[in-house]
């Protein structure tokens, strides 16, 4: 006996909004998984970032320090201790970063966030060619035996050499002290548009943990040193005023 048209329309019509349902759930949790992968990115992204913000600048300062004093030895025949000065790769924790330059998904990583790590990135990499020339002029000093006539050709080529050096050093050094510095303000930038992909209760939270993980030692004897600490940290949070601060650091205790 033949179905009757209509019943074979509601039945086709069952099957199709079943599948049709299906397939929107499927996209609905494929959404959520991207958005919560998303935001772990982002997140990791975040904190590095912020490493960069908050300390590239007084390490700027403190090699800027150093350079000042190497500078007053400049034709000099004696040299203070700039042959120590070697970096172990890694230094720097981008990893993060350079895991989203990688991804294919344009889902989680948009162009716009794209092109600002990649700025990141690109100065991390003369950052780390700048202590990799630090390091080899570093390790090219040569010491000079200490009765060696200073009259010696010798004597005076090593001397010679040692001066060159010593040129290289202190001019890798300034390519140091500008990257730096130049990490921080461009982490600074970045972060101003990677926040906007935060909700602010999420941000808040995210920004409370940094400030623990970064100045969880902060608790001292005196208050004078203490109060140093809370201005210089709502300086670098400017969200969070210094009662609230002082809140998040007592808590933390």
């Amino acid at each position: 006996m033949k179905k009757n048209w209509k019943v074979i329309l509601v039945e086709l019509i069952v099957v199709f909004s079943g599948v049709y349902l299906a397939f929107l759930l499927s996209e609905h949790q494929q959404s959520k998984s991207s958005e919560r992968e998303q935001q772990k990115i982002l997140t990791s992204i975040k904190y590095e970032l912020e490493g960069f913000r908050v300390f590239m600048p007084s390490q700027a300062d403190f090699m800027q320090g150093q350079l000042d004093e190497w500078n007053t030895y400049q034709g000099a025949d004696s040299f203070p201790n700039f042959y120590s000065w070697r970096f172990i790769e890694p230094q720097y924790d981008y990893h993060i970063i350079e895991y989203a330059l990688n991804m294919e998904s344009s889902e989680i990583i948009d162009l716009q966030l794209y092109e600002n790590l990649s700025k990141i990135y690109n100065i991390i990499r003369r950052l780390e060619h700048a202590e990799r020339r630090l390091t080899k002029f570093s390790d090219a000093y040569r010491s000079i035996p200490p009765d060696l006539s200073r009259q010696s050709s010798e004597y005076q080529m090593l001397l010679w050499e040692n001066k060159l050096t010593f040129y290289r050093v202190r001019s890798a050094a300034a390519d140091r002290v500008s990257i730096k510095s130049d990490l921080g303000k461009v982490s600074d930038d970045v972060l101003t548009v990677l926040n906007t992909y935060f909700d602010p209760a999420k941000l808040e939270k995210l920004e409370i943990e940094l400030i623990r993980r970064y100045y969880s030692n902060l608790i001292v004897d005196k208050e004078s040193d203490f109060q140093e600490g809370v201005a210089k940290i709502t300086n670098e949070f400017p969200r969070f005023s210094e009662a609230e601060v002082r809140k998040i650091l007592l808590e933390n205790d």
